[in-house]
């Protein structure tokens, strides 16, 4: 796994971890890992197996492919996409209405940055 793609995994093990309110401590003992795994997991040292992969998205909550998607955007630096993960993050546990909501307050800045 190419170095970029381990750590964009990493990412989202740790939005999605944190997101669950899980410390890597917690994280590492639901799926038989050491601490030393998740971090080195979470940094992007190192790849998942598809084994771990799976038990960490099971853990976690989240579909296995959540993990690996977004990576073939690469018009976008670590830190954008460190970001657009977190709101993904955080608008999946989000109804209708609170999405609307979203969708209108990126309209209104979107709106602001062609005026400016």
């Amino acid at each position: 796994m190419a170095g970029s793609l381990k750590k964009h995994v990493g990412v989202r093990i740790r939005a999605a971890r944190k997101d669950a309110g899980l410390t890597q401590d917690q994280l590492a003992g639901m799926i038989d890992k050491s601490v030393e795994t998740i971090s080195n997991l979470e940094r992007g040292h190192t790849a998942p197996s598809l084994e771990t992969l799976g038990l960490v998205a099971k853990a976690l909550e989240q579909p296995a492919e959540w993990f690996l998607s977004g990576f073939s955007d690469r018009r976008n630096s670590g830190a954008t996409n460190a970001l657009r993960t977190e709101i993904e993050v955080l608008i999946s546990g989000m109804d209708e209405n609170e999405l609307r909501q979203i969708v209108d307050i990126a309209r209104i800045i979107g709106r602001s940055r062609k005026a400016s």
